[in-house]
C-alpha cells in the first residue's frame, strides 16, 4: 500500500492524509471496481460526487483536499488514484495557487506571466502522470471568481481571472495536442465578460453553490459521458 505520508505542518494536503490512507486500504482489501477518483482542492472536497454519480460499473471516489495545489497533488497522486486502479480520473486543480496575486497573502508579489506558466505546468504535470499510469483522464478548466463585494474594477480581481483564462488556455491546448479530455465549465459559469464568475453559481464567489455544481457537472458530462454510464 503506498502511504505518502505527511509532508509538512503547513500543508493543506496533509489535512486529510490519516482518512484518505484508512479509505485506501480498505479499497484495497475489499477490490471494489473504481469507476473514477475526483481529484483536486475544496471544490472538488465540497462536491457531492454520488449526487450527480450513479452508474453501475465502479465506485465514485472523491480525494479532494482544500487548500491543496497541483505540486502536492502530484506528490499524492500514486496514494490516492494509480493505487486505486480507477478507469477515470477528473482533476480540477490550480486556483489556490492564484492567492498570492491577493495584496493581503504574506507570500511576497508573483507575477501573471510567472503564475500563468506556473499553474499550467503543475495541471499538465497530473496529466502527464494519469496518462503514464493507463488512467483515463479529464482536466476541468479552473473555474472564475468573484468574491462578494468585490469591484468588477478592482485590480486583484481581473489579474486573478486573467491569470484562470491565460492558464485555462495553456492547458486545454495541451489537452488538444495530447488526446487529453478536457472539460471547460469556465465558458459556462462567467458572465458576459467572459472572465468573472456569475454571482448566482457560488455563494462565497469562489466554491460552487448547488447551482454552479450542476453547471460543472453538464460541462463534465459534455466532455466525458462515458463516466456517467
Amino acid at each position: 500500500m503506498i502511504k505518502p505520508g505527511n509532508f509538512s505542518v503547513n500543508v493543506a494536503a496533509d489535512s486529510r492524509r490519516f482518512e484518505f490512507d484508512a479509505h485506501n486500504e480498505t479499497i484495497l482489501h475489499v477490490k471494489p471496481p473504481v469507476r473514477c477518483v475526483f481529484l483536486g482542492d475544496s471544490i472538488t472536497q465540497n462536491f457531492a460526487v454520488n449526487a450527480y454519480f450513479y452508474g453501475t460499473k465502479g465506485a465514485m471516489l472523491n480525494r479532494g483536499i482544500g487548500g491543496d495545489i497541483p505540486y502536492y497533488m502530484l506528490k499524492r497522486f500514486d496514494a490516492d488514484v494509480t493505487q486505486l486502479s480507477p478507469e477515470w480520473v477528473v482533476i480540477l486543480a490550480g486556483i489556490n495557487n492564484i492567492w498570492v496575486l491577493d495584496p493581503n497573502e504574506k507570500t511576497g508579489p508573483r507575477s501573471a506571466d510567472y503564475l500563468t506558466e506556473f499553474i499550467a505546468d503543475g495541471v499538465i504535470a497530473l496529466a502527464k502522470h494519469a496518462k503514464e499510469a493507463g488512467i483515463r483522464c479529464v482536466i476541468s478548466s479552473i473555474l472564475p471568481t468573484h468574491i462578494p463585494n468585490e469591484s468588477p474594477d478592482n485590480p486583484t480581481l481581473t489579474a486573478r481571472n486573467e491569470v484562470v483564462c491565460r492558464a485555462n488556455k495553456l492547458i486545454a491546448e495541451y489537452c488538444r495536442e495530447n488526446d487529453i479530455i478536457y472539460s471547460d465549465a469556465h465558458s459556462i459559469m462567467t458572465q458576459e465578460d467572459g472572465r468573472t464568475l456569475r454571482p448566482e453559481l457560488a455563494d462565497d464567489g469562489v466554491h460552487p453553490n448547488g447551482l454552479g455544481y450542476d453547471h460543472f457537472v453538464r460541462a463534465l458530462r459534455s466532455a466525458a459521458p462515458e463516466i456517467f454510464e
